[in-house]
Formats: structure tokens, C-alpha cells, sequence
């Protein structure tokens, strides 16, 4: 599927990266590289979803989405606990969106 987007790096941070790609009707996180995965990383990947979900709603996003590969079953967990929900599939990733908290 070619849809027409922009990505950019938004966060170099201490525990993970996040990079951040928009179109027309979506926002998508891509979490390029996690340095360290504990408890404080987890509360931090909380707030800034918490956070973000709110000015993403005010630009007029109804969700924010993530693409994860489906063999990465370790992610796909962190997703769950991160209230992300199951919404399909595409090119051997599972498409998950935030439900918030």
C-alpha cells in the first residue's frame, strides 16, 4: 500500500526513540530503537501517549497508530499494556491503534 505521508525523528531520549510519520487522516509512531526497556521507560512511553493523544485530537486526528511486525511478539505485548488495539493487517504487520488510557 503507497499512501502519501512525511517522517521525522521527535524524540532522541534515554530509554527509547520514537519517530513519527503523518498524513491527511493518520499518525503513525515508529519506535526505531528501545536502549533500555524498565519500568521508568514504560511510565515514560505512558505519558507521552497520554500526551500526545490529546494534541493529536486537537489537530484533528482521531487516533494514533502503530505498524508492528507480527513475528515481534514481545512488542506486540508492550502494546496491549500500552492500550493499543488490533485493527488489521498489512505486508506481515499488525496495525494497532491507541485507545487511550
Amino acid at each position: 500500500m503507497d499512501i502519501e505521508s512525511k517522517r521525522f525523528k521527535a524524540i532522541k531520549g534515554v530509554y527509547f526513540d520514537v519517530d513519527l510519520e503523518y498524513g491527511a487522516n493518520f499518525v503513525i509512531l515508529h519506535l526505531p530503537v528501545v536502549h533500555k526497556f524498565n519500568l521508568a521507560c514504560f511510565k515514560d512511553m505512558k505519558q507521552l501517549l497520554s500526551d500526545w493523544a490529546g494534541f493529536f485530537e486537537e489537530c484533528g486526528y482521531e487516533y494514533i497508530f502503530v505498524a508492528c511486525p507480527e513475528r515481534k511478539t514481545k512488542l506486540l505485548r508492550l502494546l496491549s499494556l500500552l492500550s493499543f488495539e488490533y485493527v488489521g493487517s498489512n505486508e506481515g504487520h499488525s496495525i494497532q491503534r491507541y485507545k487511550g488510557n
